[in-house]
């Protein structure tokens, strides 16, 4: 890590950011699954896909940080991160993002950033070395590093991504084909249609039927 105290503002900042991206893919995840499904049990289960990593994944990411360069170790981890995320991102405004596609981002970015803020933690005494500060000054680096990944992580990163996704513009759907509003046909499948004859009927409410399980995912 670079030397002097240039190098914890560094380590901050690289941190804050990290953790804010955390936050705010942490919340946008499960309202993208609810796009792709009505299942409230697979939405759940991308919630949780999210935090699993890092009761499987904590201990075995210590040991790599202790074998590896950490510097490097949290520059891969940021850059598998924002990767998945762009891949994600282009799939889902290419109408292509299957819900296990978010299963699979979800553990892969989770373990990426327990790899990250692992490395984080266990660098701070040598940037904190380098720096010239003494034993206060490293409980003060740890104690700003863990206060700004949990402000970026649970408060500021899920607020600020609820605002995005509130602000944005919802995509003007078409209105749902309901019965009558093909020319060609009347349904007897709704209160205040007729048809002439009983097979016209039920032709007519089995094409409303179809219509509406397709357009609203329900058939």
């Amino acid at each position: 890590m670079s030397t002097g105290r240039g190098g914890l503002g560094r380590l901050l900042t690289s941190s804050g950011v990290s953790n804010l991206a955390d936050g705010m893919y942490k919340t946008a995840l499960p309202l993208l699954a609810l796009q792709l499904t009505r299942s409230p049990v697979l939405v759940a289960g991308v919630a949780v896909a999210v935090n699993l990593p890092w009761l499987v994944c904590a201990l075995p990411a210590g040991v790599l940080v202790d074998r590896v360069d950490r510097r490097r170790a949290m520059l891969v981890a940021n850059a598998v991160r924002a990767a998945l995320l762009v891949v994600l991102g282009g799939a889902a405004l290419g109408g292509f993002a299957p819900i296990w596609a978010l299963y699979a981002v979800a553990l892969c970015v989770g373990t990426a950033e327990v790899v990250h803020d692992t490395s984080a933690q266990s660098v701070v005494p040598a940037v904190v070395d380098r720096a010239g500060l003494d034993r206060s000054g490293l409980d003060r680096a740890n104690s700003a590093l863990q206060g700004l990944e949990l402000a970026a992580n649970q408060f500021v990163g899920p607020a600020l991504s609820g605002l995005l996704v509130a602000a944005a513009p919802s995509p003007r759907s078409p209105r749902p084909p309901r019965c009558g509003w093909w020319p060609w046909s009347r349904c007897g499948g709704c209160a205040g249609c007729s048809a002439p004859s009983a097979p016209s009927r039920r032709r007519c409410a089995a094409t409303c039927w179809w219509a509406r399980g397709s357009w609203w995912g329900t058939g």
